[in-house]
């Protein structure tokens, strides 16, 4: 018994850890919390039934480097396509596509149509955070 108590405090304990943190904001709000902390903007354009979206959720999206870069130098934000908060020049007809945008929200510095690996893609976040 004691040790389940031990083995579920660690997992709440470090369980934000362990995840993408997707911010719950406006387009807008990513701009302003972007340009406060110095950071890029990651944004996803995906669709509720898109099965290469929910793939990439599942695997790229949990490795622990993509997410480790992901939550240090990006604010990250996943936009549905149809959303009235997605701005016209980042509107993709293809799902998933991933946009990595500088923190002024006005210049695409990369954008990946469709699924990427979890490898592929900490590749660009690096390349990227780095310029």
């Amino acid at each position: 018994m004691k040790k389940q108590i031990l083995l579920m405090t660690i997992f709440i304990l470090f369980n934000p850890l362990l995840s993408l943190d997707f911010h719950n904001l406006s387009f807008d709000k990513a701009i302003e919390l972007a340009k406060k902390e110095n950071k890029l903007i990651f944004l996803m354009v995906e669709e509720k039934y898109c099965p290469w979206c929910v793939k990439m959720k599942r695997t790229t999206l949990k490795d622990k480097e993509v997410m480790e870069i992901l939550n240090s130098d990006y604010i990250s934000l996943s936009i549905y396509k149809n959303s009235s908060d997605l701005k016209r020049k980042f509107y993709s007809r293809f799902v998933p596509t991933l946009f990595i945008i500088d923190p002024n929200g006005e210049k695409e510095l990369s954008k990946i149509l469709g699924y990427i690996s979890a490898g592929s893609l900490h590749d660009r976040l690096f390349v990227a955070s780095r310029w």
